[in-house]
């Protein structure tokens, strides 16, 4: 909370602090190609016909989990929280190719 009242009063650059929280960009990018690829997999098998008797599969695990300890997720739901919808928005811009995901805090 603390982060985000020191940039949203400009007393901290969002660039500045950026590379200081976890976890690392192309952390978030290869977990996201990986839990992409994974769904792929699944959907792929959806065309197979089984002929034996399973039990019905539930959904979970169809959103990516950016984590519980997102630093940058973190932040944008402090942003937000304060109301300070331009750093958010840059933050959310930032994590563009990974955020194609839900966070209950966000």
């Amino acid at each position: 909370r603390l982060a985000s009242l020191c940039i949203a009063y400009g007393k901290i650059e969002l660039n500045a602090l950026w590379s200081y929280l976890l976890p690392a960009d192309q952390t978030m990018i290869e977990s996201r190609e990986k839990f992409v690829q994974d769904i792929m997999q699944k959907a792929a098998k959806v065309h197979v016909i089984s002929l034996k008797e399973e039990k019905m599969q539930d959904n979970t695990g169809t959103q990516h989990d950016l984590g519980s300890n997102n630093q940058k997720v973190d932040l944008i739901h402090q942003l937000l929280d304060i109301g300070d919808w331009r750093h958010a928005q840059k933050v959310l811009n930032y994590l563009k190719p990974v955020m194609m995901a839900s966070s209950e805090k966000v």
